[in-house]
Order: structure tokens, then sequence, then C-alpha cells
């Protein structure tokens, strides 16, 4: 067996897109005869995963990445520090050359360069590839996966639909799907290794997803059906290519999660045409409707900005709207970044930074009350819960997440463990937390 080549330690930030992609990386390295290792100070290379889609998240990277250079001045060539993900196509220039804060830039079309990069680092030269694909999906490659029950597959890359307020285009690319074959082929080895639980789907738009004919619905059938016992989740969806074979899949497989992830960015019909999202507010109220019928009980959650540029009073009240109505169990909720290069850039940041932190606050407090209505709306259901680990509170107490994506804890009972689904009954629960009891005579089953 060759020897070990070095020890990579990674650090990931941003969305479940980014996570995978670290796998994967760790896969090709492990490949390579690297050791993914989980302490920093055993590692001759840091990989750092990055996110460019708040300026906040770009901000956190940059101030890691300084406190890593006094390391690396500790360590001299010993210690090889790289950047990978959105922020290594975006920012190359600057970390490279300008900040002088690592030795490796690999954007997200690059990883099978990944091996070659480190090599030409090691040798003292600057390793870089940010070099965007037409056709990378990287659907031959095993990620190394290597704790938990939950697995992430990303199912497609890039994006076409260049919202204005979004750089996603700009440093992943265009859109371009895996073949359902090599999806399937790595789901039957997640079943066979007998450890995942769970699989989420992952795409920046998944519901574009299309592969010789096949579209995501006819992905959704196939996956689900090869094991019944593995919960089947996906994220994220664009409201405009919502269509009705996805609904359809859901509410006819049994192990394909009622849960949603359905953005809709802002309720103003003016403000949605300024960030280019191709739908209006009414278009977006009437798939909604359309999703609660097709799948009574199915569970929603949202993104959602304040503060976008030339946002009045009026817009945002729209936004509040939607949040009244459609009743989301979870949103996420953030004041817009301008980034620089996209179309909403040079709109200017015209919004007063306390004007968006007042209406984030009244964004939070409107959707922290839905939440606590819809959770009590939930006590004395039966429900099937996938066990995930200790709760962070409590003696003996498990938590886990219903088939809705809805947190929730339980005393534990002898035997249980991650991975196990059991049966509850739901006693109580607050604004982002069920408490249950445990069905004891209950048989489970997707």
């Amino acid at each position: 067996m060759e020897d070990v080549k070095g020890k990579v330690y990674f650090e990931t930030y941003g969305c479940q897109m980014n996570f995978s992609d670290t796998e994967l990386v760790a896969g090709i390295l492990a490949k390579d005869h690297y050791e993914v290792v989980t302490d920093i100070n055993d590692a001759d290379l840091i990989f750092i995963n990055t996110c460019s889609i708040r300026e906040n998240a770009e901000q956190r990277v940059f101030s890691r990445l300084k406190h890593l250079r006094g390391m690396k001045r500790r360590k001299g060539k010993e210690l090889v520090v790289g950047v990978m993900g959105c922020m290594a196509e975006r920012l190359k220039t600057n970390l490279i050359e300008k900040e002088k804060l690592v030795d490796v830039v690999v954007g997200p079309d690059a990883y099978r360069d990944v091996p070659r990069l480190i090599q030409m680092a090691k040798l003292g030269e600057k390793g870089i590839n940010t070099l965007l694909s037409l056709d990378e999906t990287y659907e031959n490659i095993t990620p190394l996966r290597t704790e938990g029950i939950s697995a992430w597959l990303t199912v497609m890359r890039g994006c076409d639909n260049f919202c204005t307020f979004c750089v996603v285009p700009f440093t992943r690319g265009r859109e371009r799907s895996r073949p359902v074959e090599s999806i399937v082929k790595e789901v039957e080895l997640l079943s066979a290794e007998g450890r995942t639980k769970e699989i989420t789907l992952l795409g920046q738009n998944v519901n574009s997803y299309s592969d010789s004919g096949k579209q995501f619905g006819a992905l959704l059938e196939a996956v689900a059906a090869v094991d019944r016992s593995i919960r089947i989740r996906f994220a994220t969806s664009h409201p405009k290519d919502f269509s009705d074979d996805v609904l359809l899949a859901i509410r006819n497989n049994e192990n394909l999660c009622k849960y949603i992830h359905i953005p809709f960015q802002a309720g103003s019909t003016k403000v949605l045409a300024d960030m280019n999202r191709t739908y209006t507010r009414e278009e977006y109220l009437s798939l909604i409707d359309h999703m609660k019928t097709m799948i009574p009980g199915v569970s929603l959650s949202t993104d959602v900005m304040v503060g976008f540029p030339g946002e009045t009073e009026a817009d945002f009240e729209d936004t509040l709207d939607i949040m009244r109505r459609v009743k989301f169990d979870t949103a996420f909720m953030f004041k817009y970044s301008p980034r620089e290069g996209t179309k909403a850039f040079k709109m200017g940041d015209n919004v007063p930074d306390e004007v968006k932190t007042d209406r984030l606050n009244r964004l939070i407090e409107v959707q922290e009350r839905i939440s606590f209505e819809n959770n009590q709306k939930r006590i004395g259901n039966i429900e099937t819960i996938l066990i995930e680990g200790p709760a962070p509170r409590g003696v003996n107490f498990l938590r886990g997440k219903t088939d809705s994506n809805v947190a929730c804890v339980f005393q534990a009972e002898p035997g249980m463990k991650p991975g196990d689904l059991v049966k509850v009954r739901i006693t109580s629960g607050t604004g982002h937390t069920l408490k249950a009891e445990v069905l004891k005579d209950e048989t489970v089953s997707i």
C-alpha cells in the first residue's frame, strides 16, 4: 500500500451543497492517498470550502484565513492552505496576490485537479484552477462520507436563472445534470452500506433537472424505489419550475418526505420583477395553494430577504402578507447584501441598514409566532421520527425529525439508536421543537 501523502483538514462554510462538495474533494484526495483528519493541528494541508452568497459569509472566511496565516508562518512550507468553492472563483486575485493568504485556489468545477494543484504548492508555486465547465458533474466520483445517518447527494450543478442579487451563475456556472443512472447507483451504494437512513438530493434549482428527457419527478421516483427504508428529501426549488410530476412523486411514495423548501424571496411583484424571479406574488400563492391541495399536510419552508434596492414599506408589507398566508414551518430570513458583479449591485444599496434591521426583526417576529402556532396544532398527532442522536438537553433524551422536517425530542427507550425510526405522540411544542412520548407497541415502516 502506498504511503500517506499528507493529512488534510476541511472547514466548510455555507450551504448543504458546500458540505457535499467537501465530501467529494475528500473522496478525490483519499483515492490519491491523503488522510482526512478532524484535528487541524494534525494537518499539513488545510482546505476552506467557501461561500459567496452573502457578504458576511465572505468576511468570516477572510477572518479565518488571516488566523491561519499565523499558523502557516509557524509551520512554514510544511503547511499548505487552500480555498475551494464559490469564493475561490470570485476572489482568486485577492486571495493569492493581494492578501497572500493561500497556496491553492480551486473553483467548484476543478475538484478533479486538486491533487495536481497541491503538488504545485508543495513545489513552491501557486496552484490555481477556477475554470468553469459546461459539463462537469462529478458523476463517477465517490464522496468520502465519514459520519452520521444522513447523506447529501448533488444531482445537478450551476444555475441558469440569473436572479439579479445572486452570484451563483457566475461562481458555479450554468446548469448541468448528472445522469439518472449514476445517481441511482450512488443511492444503491449508500443502501448497501446500511448506515444511511436519509438522503437529500441537492442542486441550485433541482426542479430544472433534466437527463435525456427525464425530469426531476422521474428522478425522485427512481431514487425512492431503491430502498423504501431510506427517507428522501431535496433542495432547493425555484417556483417557476415546480411541476405536478414532482408533487405526484411525493404524494405516491411514502419515503419521499412531505416537505418542500420553496423560496419566494420577496412578497411584492415589483420587487420580484427587479430580482428577475420570473413570477408574481399571485403566481407564487397559487402554487402554494396547489401544493397544499395535492399533498394535504405538506410542510413548507422558504428563503426571504428584506431591504432589496428600492423596497418600500408597502413592498415589505406584501412580504409579511405572504408569510401570514402561507404559514411556513420555518424560514431562512436575511438582509439583502450587495454582491459585486450582479445586476442588483448597480441598483445601489439604497435601503438604510437600520430600516433593513427593523424589517428583519419584524419578519422574524411574525415567523416565530407562526412556527409556534403550527407546532401547537401538531399536539396529539402520531409522527414517525428518524433518530439522529442525543438531545442537547435532558438526560436520556433523543432528538430526531418528523417526515415534515420538524425537530422532535423524546425520552429514550432501551436499545434505541441513531438511524432507528420510532412512532411517537406529540405532547407539546415550542416554536422550534416538538416534545413527544414514544408509542412502544407501534410497528414502524416507511
